[in-house]
């Protein structure tokens, strides 16, 4: 069992050979894996920079590596250098996208995304070939976010985003 959330302690449990220790914010997000019965944290983390995180939802690929996507007011949230989006991009809000080792281990890829507005993903999901996708909310204006996309809808408040696997490349939004 998996639980992506966001917590304000301090004092989370952490567990195993973890990402991030320590809260770096007033509000962190967490990943945690639990074992089959619910009786013990296999391994957990914090996730986020130096202001408010929050991550919504996580997806696994083929190999059972976990993606978690969120909203950040963090420009120190870490991301990769082969990223889409590796810097902040200013808004009040910016959706990210991460990607940890199965085990917990480690981050292997993390990339901004959005405008200079509001602009948080809320849901994440991943086809059979590994490709990212999201689902969130912006206020960015006309078709800011649109991008290589069959249909948009100018001022629609909604986007959804495909990505690369490892999170270096927009296919569409």
């Amino acid at each position: 069992c998996y639980i992506a959330s966001s917590t304000q302690s301090n004092d989370f449990p952490i567990v195993g050979g973890s990402i991030q220790t320590s809260s770096n914010g007033q509000q962190d997000g967490v990943v945690i894996k639990m074992d089959a019965n619910l009786s013990a944290i296999q391994w957990s983390t914090y996730w986020g920079g130096t202001s408010n995180d929050a991550i919504y939802s996580l997806a696994f690929n083929t190999n059972d590596d976990i993606y978690v996507s969120g909203g950040t007011r963090s420009s120190t949230l870490v991301t990769t250098a082969n990223a889409y989006e590796p810097t902040y991009l200013g808004g009040t809000v910016d959706a990210f996208i991460t990607q940890f080792a199965a085990d917990g281990s480690s981050m292997l890829n993390s990339t901004f995304f959005g405008s200079s507005e509001y602009d948080q993903a809320y849901f994440i999901e991943l086809d059979n070939t590994d490709s990212v996708y999201i689902f969130g909310q912006s206020t960015a204006s006309g078709n800011t976010l649109v991008y290589n996309a069959g249909f948009s809808q100018t001022n629609s408040g909604q986007f959804v985003a495909k990505f690369s696997p490892d999170l270096s490349a927009l296919q569409f939004s």
